[in-house]
């Protein structure tokens, strides 16, 4: 009989879920310090994955959020119809080959849609950002702008070190530090 490979999603998940029975029971001596068995949930257990890795995601999207604010990518695409990461890389005067990793995690992360041209190579589809989105992302209607707020993740980020020396000391972070 001949078996097909299969596909690495579904070997994943596998793999996952006989994790999930392998430590189905665990001590809770192991991370409560009482004795006593206590059931793995593996549903609950798997969604807090998901959350975690959402978590991730959105950070990781909310940082390229910041670059493309600072950087005037959404404000560019604002004024243009679906655009190519060629072409919006020469509006913005910025390297194509950054610009096209950028548009491709915003249309990922749900951010900007993809205007399929048919029969064409990936590169050459483009890139729109809807006007819906653009209410929230570009300086047009300012108290709505989310995305100016985007650049405190990678500020509040630069006092992670110092942060966790105040975990350790007692001591604060003062004023003349920020």
């Amino acid at each position: 009989m001949c078996m097909l490979p299969r596909s690495e999603p579904v070997a994943k998940k596998e793999r996952h879920m006989e994790n999930l029975r392998r430590i189905q029971f665990m001590k809770k001596s192991d991370y409560e310090g009482s004795t006593g068995p206590t059931l793995l949930d593996p549903d609950k257990a798997e969604y807090f994955g998901a959350r975690m890795l959402a978590y991730l995601k959105n950070g990781a999207l909310a940082m390229l959020m910041s670059i493309g604010h600072k950087l005037g990518l959404f404000e560019a695409m604002a004024k243009l119809q679906a655009v190519t990461s060629v072409e919006l890389a020469q509006t913005a005067e910025l390297h194509e080959r950054y610009v096209r990793e950028w548009v491709a995690a915003m249309y990922v992360g749900g951010i900007l849609e993809l205007e399929e041209k048919r029969n064409s190579k990936p590169q050459d589809n483009g890139y729109l950002l809807p006007r819906g989105h653009a209410a929230f992302l570009t300086w047009g209607r300012d108290p709505e702008n989310v995305a100016v707020l985007t650049q405190y993740i990678s500020i509040l980020s630069s006092f992670e070190d110092r942060t966790m020396e105040c975990f350790r000391s007692g001591k604060g972070i003062s004023n003349s530090e920020v």
